[in-house]
């Protein structure tokens, strides 16, 4: 009965520690987490989870007493039962937003994927409304699942996707919208992710992701500079470079000092004026309407 009382005391505080890290979206885990001997002060970074467990045995005497003197295989401190806790509170934030979908049961999808430690990782997320405050519907956007890929095929993504969404127990056929990037494997209206989910939710619009899809004439702002202040040295915009953060600040200066003439062309592409300075010799310039959409979508946002 001791033992059940003293995991009544401790339990809840273990769980707090990772709610806290998992609210403040800081890593649990540091260089050494394991075969940790609470008597002693810390060597190195254990991580933000036992630096928070450590802190909290200060000032209760009964964790401390758990956390020094415990069964060492019954601590709840390992890496699997942090998991597990992560693994309870991710089930708990699905089944609140399943509510939500009783409610309101049309949703828009939101999807992605990335490679993480070699593997393909698709990130399957949804955007509802929640009606916690009835008289104050708030637009929410939840990570639902994360899947691992594969293929990166669009008929495997999508198939990703609607297990998932059954495995949640999610109806696809309420779904009202797609969001996706531009690549060809999302946004293909034959073999793309885009056309596979609606061919089980026909009522799902999709819209690619208008920084995805934006592609900012270059030329054009070239004869923008030249108008407001052709001594400028700058014309280009440059690349993010993947790699050198060095050269990302130097991205980031350079839309800076020509933010500006960014705006003016982001103007001219969405709604044209006859200003002689754009275009000279009477030069028309015949933007692709689904930039220009999504430009206005932008500013809209």
């Amino acid at each position: 009965m001791d033992n059940i009382q003293s995991n009544k005391t401790v339990l809840p505080l273990i769980v707090d520690a990772v709610m806290l890290c998992a609210k403040q979206q800081i890593a649990l885990r540091g260089h050494r987490d394991y075969n940790i001997d609470f008597a002693e002060a810390p060597a190195q970074n254990e991580g933000n989870f036992i630096a928070i467990l450590r802190l909290l045995a200060e000032s209760n005497p009964e964790l401390k007493r758990h956390l020094i003197s415990g069964p060492a295989n019954a601590r709840y401190t390992s890496k699997t039962v942090q998991n597990e806790i992560i693994s309870v509170m991710a089930n708990l934030i699905r089944d609140y937003f399943r509510q939500c979908l009783e409610e309101t049961p049309h949703f828009a999808l939101i999807a992605d994927e990335t490679t993480s430690e070699g593997r393909e990782v698709l990130s399957v997320c949804l955007h509802l409304l929640d009606f916690a405050d009835p008289t104050n519907p708030i637009q929410r956007e939840v990570l639902l699942d994360l899947c691992d890929l594969p293929r990166t095929t669009g008929s495997v993504i999508a198939a990703t996707i609607r297990e998932s969404l059954e495995r949640q127990k999610v109806d696809i056929a309420n779904c009202r919208g797609q969001a996706y990037d531009t690549t060809a494997s999302m946004s293909s209206n034959k073999k793309g992710v885009q056309a596979e989910i609606a061919k089980h939710a026909p009522d799902a619009e999709y819209q690619g992701c208008c920084l995805h899809s934006l592609n900012l004439r270059q030329s054009f702002m070239e004869i923008v500079i030249d108008a407001h202040s052709p001594d400028n040295k700058k014309r280009k915009l440059k690349n993010l470079c993947k790699t050198r953060w060095v050269e990302r600040h130097a991205t980031f200066e350079t839309i800076f000092d020509l933010y500006e003439f960014i705006v003016i062309t982001l103007d001219q592409i969405c709604e044209p004026t006859d200003d002689d300075r754009y275009y000279p010799n009477g030069e028309i310039w015949s933007w692709d309407p689904k930039p220009k959409h999504l430009l206005m979508g932008c500013a809209i946002r």
